[in-house]
């Protein structure tokens, strides 16, 4: 699974599941865990994967 079909999958969730606690949680560590990658990409000289942007 990747980043992106994670967040596909959080979002195509019913509202009520959408916005549960949990899953928001997990919306908030996914879009850490992906500025911080795209941070090391750039800190590498590398382009960043467009799935973590």
């Amino acid at each position: 699974m990747t980043l992106m079909s994670a967040g596909n999958y959080i979002a195509k969730l019913p509202e009520a599941e959408h916005s549960a606690e949990e899953w928001q949680m997990v919306a908030v560590e996914q879009a850490s865990i992906a500025k911080s990658a795209t941070s090391n990409f750039r800190a590498s000289g590398l382009p960043a994967p467009e799935l973590l942007i």
